[in-house]
């Protein structure tokens, strides 16, 4: 494994972190609006999305000894996975908690349904 610190490939795994935080923060917007019954936006969503991780992904697996590519991209992940968080406690200001109990002690159970 090589760590490349040329401008060229800095330049490449900065552009690999960008995209994968926007990959990871429109995944976990995409399921916002699966919760709201918004299908239309959420399979839009998932078009970009799966756009984004192929062009990603394809850069990170034609040079997996670029350790430069592959540390951007799971930085980027985590980073992403973090900003989509704190987007999805933006859009979503309502939490319903709905008890459901049963004749049986066994049986149950708490749902918590997103408004």
């Amino acid at each position: 494994m090589t760590l490349d610190l040329t401008p060229e490939a800095l330049s490449l795994a900065a552009l690999l972190f960008g995209l994968r935080v926007v990959n990871y923060t429109i995944s976990t917007i995409r399921l916002v609006f699966i919760g709201r019954s918004q299908r239309a936006l959420a399979a839009a969503l998932a078009f970009l999305e799966a756009l984004i991780f192929a062009i990603t992904m394809a850069s990170v697996v034609t040079d997996m000894s670029n350790l430069s590519n592959l540390i951007a991209y799971c930085l980027g992940a985590a980073v992403g996975s973090y900003v989509g968080m704190v987007l999805e406690a933006r859009f979503i200001t309502h939490y319903r908690t709905i008890n459901i109990v049963t004749k049986s002690l066994l049986m149950r159970c708490v749902m918590v349904v997103l408004v």
